[in-house]
């Protein structure tokens, strides 16, 4: 299956199949101490009409039997490569959700002019 055009956002993920009408939302993601990815997960297919909701609910994105599971319940509503496609959204979130926010680095001067309030205290690099 073609990857999924993807679109991150602050607080999550949206996942799109375009040409099989299907879009994955991902949000609230959560990295327990078991080191397990856990979040919301919005599920719609655009071809089925007047119902392109299929599904909503807290999902874990380190657990493959949680992934087939899903894909079975989904293939009820409509029939597809749920597995394929819960896969890439699983692979891609776990990578995006690791890479974390970038560092920013900055130089005594500018403390005051981007940090509001001012930090409590600081690491130096050296």
């Amino acid at each position: 299956m073609k990857a999924p055009k993807i679109t991150v956002l602050k607080l999550g993920y949206n996942y799109e199949w375009e040409e099989h009408g299907i879009r994955v939302e991902v949000r609230r993601l959560d990295l327990s101490h078991q080191a397990e990815l856990k979040g919301e997960i919005g599920v719609y297919c655009n071809k089925i009409p007047g119902a392109s909701h299929l599904m909503r609910g807290t999902f874990n994105f380190s657990a493959t039997g949680t992934r087939d599971k899903l894909a079975t319940t989904l293939n009820k509503r409509y029939e597809t490569d749920w597995v394929a496609i819960l896969e890439q959204v699983c692979w891609y979130t776990t990578e995006y959700s690791r890479k974390g926010d970038a560092a920013v680095e900055l130089v005594e001067d500018d403390y005051d002019e981007l940090l509001e309030p001012p930090p409590e205290y600081l690491l130096s690099h050296s």
